[in-house]
């Protein structure tokens, strides 16, 4: 039997779901979440969500997509936000995408590419 781990604070839309839903997570996905979670909190230092007062209340949240992205005034840094934080995990945000971004990338003049002598023992989908 797998269980969730991790702080629930960072859980993406799919690990609240009912296992009776049949929902794959997949743990590439989560980890986008999860960094935009991170990335939204280290910019304006609240969750895009607010102050869950409990898991319920967090869940609904995060669930109904209720995002504070009014706080992000950069254009391009509030595009990648919503990219990392698309509650379908089908169309949320690849590596590649994100490194591709004009937030990243400053607007395609500073291209970021993983390095196969950094990555050498995972290919590009993620398999070793």
């Amino acid at each position: 039997m797998v269980s969730n781990m991790g702080s629930y604070i960072f859980f993406a839309p799919e690990m609240f779901m009912s296992k009776k839903s049949n929902v794959k997570v997949r743990g590439e996905k989560t980890d986008i979440w999860a960094l935009g979670i991170t990335m939204f909190y280290m910019l304006t230092g609240q969750y895009p969500f607010g102050k869950p007062t409990d898991l319920f209340d967090l869940k609904a949240k995060v669930e109904g997509n209720q995002f504070n992205y009014h706080l992000i005034k950069n254009i391009d840094t509030r595009t990648i936000l919503q990219k990392l934080l698309e509650h379908d995990q089908n169309k949320r945000a690849t590596l590649d995408q994100i490194l591709e971004s004009n937030w990243v990338t400053n607007n395609g003049k500073e291209k970021i590419e993983v390095s196969n002598i950094e990555c050498d023992h995972i290919d590009k989908e993620g398999k070793k």
